[in-house]
């Protein structure tokens, strides 16, 4: 199992010290930064990229400034709701006090996603959860369809089936309409760049979406399929000029 590096940035001291506690005794995470303010946030990861990050919710509106972030931990002294969530882009919580038995749950989904694509196999890469694939190497595509490739194998991406792609630590998530997920490791704007325009628009840093499959977009929300993401301010006036030609 490949090793990960954490950064620690809560404004609980009790929870820092249960992470900072917790993680030494493991032998595949390292703690790479126990950061104060966000100037140090940002130009620490800037300079030597983390994996996870372990954040306080309140300070979670500075990670729009981070470029491809980490897996990120939302710290939280009550369970977050779902919408919030999913809006936020967290890949997890973990509410105070910090158990030790929820930080080993999350942390092996982490491990679960970064440590497959990091490893080239030449069988099916299922792992799990809804025959979950995990994908690497140069994807080939037509107008209708892309094919992933992960050593001999080629899984194929239809275009019409996808509901949205986004960045999960470090690599990209790509959400099916009957529930499945493909990871692929890549930049957001590469990928995108590969995806045909007249069914794919970005919606804020971290998140493209199949815009013939949203439901509804209203207070710079968009939803599919009973999720929602924020609309950056940038990618509005784009956005609604294709939802119009769309007539949603």
């Amino acid at each position: 199992m490949n090793s990960l590096t954490c950064s620690i940035f809560v404004d609980d001291k009790l929870a820092e010290s249960q992470l900072v506690e917790n993680i030494r005794k493991t032998t595949s995470i390292n703690v790479l930064h126990v950061l104060r303010n966000y100037l140090e946030l940002v130009e620490k990861i800037h300079q030597k990229p983390t994996d996870i990050l372990f954040i306080s919710s309140k300070y979670c509106e500075i990670l729009q400034n981070i470029y491809q972030p980490p897996f990120v931990i939302i710290i939280d002294n009550k369970t977050l709701p779902s919408d919030k969530r999913k809006r936020n882009l967290y890949f997890d919580v973990l509410t105070t006090p910090i158990q030790e038995q929820n930080l080993c749950d999350v942390l092996g989904k982490v491990f679960k996603i970064a440590n497959t694509y990091r490893i080239p196999t030449e069988i099916s890469p299922i792992v799990s959860e809804k025959d979950t694939k995990y994908e690497m190497n140069e994807p080939v595509r037509n107008e209708e369809q892309m094919f992933l490739k992960n050593g001999k194998i080629s899984y194929k991406i239809v275009f019409d089936e996808v509901l949205y792609i986004k960045n999960v630590g470090n690599t990209l998530q790509i959400k099916m309409i009957d529930g499945k997920s493909f990871y692929y490791r890549s930049t957001l704007k590469k990928f995108f760049n590969m995806l045909p325009p007249q069914k794919f628009a970005r919606v804020n840093k971290s998140v493209v979406v199949n815009y013939t499959k949203i439901n509804s977009f209203q207070n710079q929300q968009v939803f599919i399929q009973g999720e929602q993401f924020c609309v950056s301010r940038i990618y509005i006036v784009r956005l609604r000029e294709l939802l119009r030609l769309k007539r949603l």
